[in-house]
């Protein structure tokens, strides 16, 4: 049994492709009889059962951290972390960082003092604008902090190729990378028969995501714009919640496509499972992506997809069940769309069973854990016990 603490927030107490991964993975090594810890600032503490009636420890902890500024936020977070760290370091044999951030780099600068002895994973989150490499660069003495990451980080999981050359020109040592993708779970790899069973009998479109700028959603609502003045009847499905809700509803409005597009908010996971066996196509015109819980939930749903090249989504699509455009470019938006609208129902459903089995060989959650607990297994091989 490995004793792993899980530095990040979680799901559903925080709304993120991260927060959900680190949840399923979580639960995923609980359920396979491991001592599970998470502490995160947004989480309160709790003991959580373990998945599937499997014996385990699977808890969580609050990081008291004031959030008043930024600079007071990034102190109280380093003193609470620290504290909780090096309080209860016998506790675990392994430390694993969702997001190779703050919490990474508190445990590097312990590491670094000798205080913790413990192998040190981080994973990271997200290319471009608002990915892990742009948030080192722009700290100060980044260039120290990244040498910091390169003596203590014993391995640094990537989840595509846009952030591995991202962190490699920032300096980390590609010697530590690992390659390990997000999971999907079983339980949202729906089969084709379930799919054909509930599918609509006109052909829409669906969106999963927070309505934040990076999701790319006003480009999706203009795109429908154009397919609706070429005389196509797209409808799209939104689902999700965010700061430009109210926003994109009224530009919705303002382009006319009131009757082509349904706005869901945010929905349980049963009901969301729903939509995914409701609709044909999954759209995802995101200009920074990671490598999105929802779209791997699609595919595994056996929806074609549509995608930008946004650092992640590229990577995990190919033209055999998807269409993949240049990031804030309606018009390729829109022809990929159009393109989804007019193909036959064979090929739509044929597309559909390729994403499907992409996901199964690629994605499958319980391959993805066993994938991390040979790595941790290889790390603390390596390390002398603490």
């Amino acid at each position: 049994m490995l004793r792993i603490l899980i530095l990040g927030n979680i799901a559903p107490y925080c709304v993120g492709g991260a927060e959900v991964q680190a949840r399923r993975l979580a639960e995923s090594f609980a359920g396979r009889g491991h001592q599970v810890t998470i502490a995160g600032y947004g989480i309160p503490s709790a003991v959580l059962n373990p998945p599937d009636g499997r014996r385990g420890v699977l808890k969580t902890v609050h990081l008291p951290t004031l959030r008043f500024n930024r600079a007071l936020r990034a102190l109280s977070y380093f003193i609470s972390l620290s504290w909780y760290l090096l309080r209860h370091k016998k506790r675990f044999d392994l430390i694993y960082c969702r997001i190779l951030g703050e919490a990474a780099l508190v445990a590097a600068i312990l590491k670094d003092w000798g205080l913790l002895r413990q192998p040190l994973v981080a994973c990271s989150a997200c290319a471009g604008a608002i990915g892990d490499a742009v948030y080192l660069r722009r700290l100060p003495f980044s260039r120290r902090l990244v040498a910091l990451l390169n003596r203590n980080c014993d391995a640094v999981n990537v989840l595509s190729p846009a952030i591995e050359v991202e962190l490699t020109d920032i300096g980390l040592d590609r010697r530590r990378f690992s390659f390990i993708p997000n999971g999907a779970p079983a339980g949202t790899l729906m089969s084709s028969a379930a799919r054909a069973a509930s599918r609509s009998p006109r052909r829409s479109f669906l969106f999963v995501g927070r309505l934040v700028a990076q999701k790319g959603v006003a480009d999706l609502l203009m795109a429908v714009q154009r397919l609706v003045n070429r005389g196509l009847q797209p409808v799209v499905h939104i689902v999700g919640d965010g700061p430009l809700s109210g926003r994109l509803r009224l530009l919705a409005n303002r382009l006319g496509i009131d009757a082509h597009v349904v706005f869901h908010g945010a929905l349980s996971p049963d009901r969301l499972g729903h939509h995914y066996l409701q609709h044909q196509v999954f759209v995802l015109p995101s200009l920074q992506e990671g490598q999105s819980n929802a779209l791997l939930e699609a595919m595994g749903s056996g929806l074609a997809v549509v995608v930008t090249r946004s650092g992640g989504s590229e990577f995990m699509v190919d033209e055999s069940f998807g269409r993949i455009c240049e990031p804030g470019d309606v018009a390729a938006l829109a022809e990929a769309m159009a393109q989804m609208l007019t193909i036959s129902e064979d090929r739509l459903l044929a597309m559909g069973q390729a994403a499907r089995r992409h996901v199964m060989e690629r994605f499958a959650l319980e391959k993805v854990t066993q994938d991390y607990l040979n790595l941790f297994e290889k790390l603390l091989s390596e390390t002398v016990a603490p």
